[in-house]
C-alpha cells in the first residue's frame, strides 16, 4: 500500500491512503518504542517512502530488531534500529 505522508501535517494525524489505491483510510501513530511492537499491524517508512506493511512477528529484547511476518509473496523480513526507518502503528480500523 502506498501512503500520502501528507506534508506539513501533524504526523500523529489520520494518514490516508493515496486514491485509487483501493486501500481503505486508516490511523496510524509514529512508534518510538519497538519492544511493544509484537503483533501490532505496522508501516515500516524510510523517509517519506512505505518500504513495508505487515504483522510485526517478534522483537528483540532490547528493541533494536523486529520481524515482520511472511504475508503472501512477501518473505519474513527483519528490519534494524541502523536502517534508519519510521515504524506507523496502526490504532485502529479503517475510518470514513
Amino acid at each position: 500500500m502506498t501512503v500520502d505522508p501528507q506534508p506539513g501535517k501533524n504526523p500523529l494525524a489520520p494518514v490516508r491512503a493515496k486514491s485509487g489505491s483501493g486501500a481503505p483510510p486508516r490511523r496510524a501513530q509514529l512508534e518510538h518504542d519497538w519492544t511493544t511492537l509484537a503483533g501490532s499491524m505496522v508501516e515500516i517508512r524510510k523517509g517519506e517512502h512505505s518500504i513495508r506493511s505487515g504483522r510485526v512477528e517478534c522483537v528483540a529484547s532490547n528493541g533494536s530488531s523486529f520481524w515482520i511476518e511472511a504475508n503472501g509473496v512477501e518473505p519474513r523480513t527483519m528490519f534494524t534500529d541502523r536502517e534508519n526507518l519510521t515504524i506507523w502503528i496502526n490504532t485502529g480500523p479503517p475510518w470514513k
